[in-house]
């Protein structure tokens, strides 16, 4: 028998067996991921505060933090600011980013949805004006949290 036979037997004898090593490889489940809310929700503030983060957890199917995913921040209804629009989670599976409120009184949402799920949570904060409380008597006049002048 030639060299160029044998190789080619061995060739094909090497061939035999991965084919069916790999054909017997059970595919892989598509992941399971979750994110929920892991900072304070219905967060409150005057006009252009800037409130505590928010923040979010992902984890697996197990419940194990999960590193490197991408969560992107969106106001959804509402007036405000966002520090981050998308980041990563970091090692203990969380993702963060920071509301200011904007210059409209009413409720403000934040949607985080994990990127590349169909999986979101939303945040609620509420955006308040300041108290205006006129006092007054003759000569005297003062507006308490306004922008207005005070005079005695």
């Amino acid at each position: 028998m030639s060299k160029r036979i044998v190789w080619v037997l061995l060739a094909m004898l090497g061939m035999s067996v991965l084919i069916p090593a790999s054909c017997n490889k059970k595919p892989t489940e598509p992941e399971v991921l979750n994110i929920t809310c892991v900072s304070r929700d219905r967060q409150e503030g005057l006009l252009g505060s800037t409130l505590d983060s928010l923040v979010v957890l992902v984890t697996d199917s197990k419940g194990r933090p999960v590193e490197g995913r991408r969560v992107d921040f969106e106001v959804v209804q509402g007036e405000g600011k966002l520090s981050v629009k998308s980041t990563l989670t970091d090692a203990s599976g969380k993702a963060y980013t920071v509301l200011t409120l904007g210059n409209r009184s009413g409720t403000v949402k934040v949607k985080a949805t994990l990127f590349g799920h169909d999986k979101s949570v939303v945040f609620t904060a509420t955006a308040y004006a300041p108290a205006s409380i006129p006092c007054g008597g003759e000569g005297l006049s003062w507006s308490c949290g306004g922008r207005g002048d005070s005079e005695i």
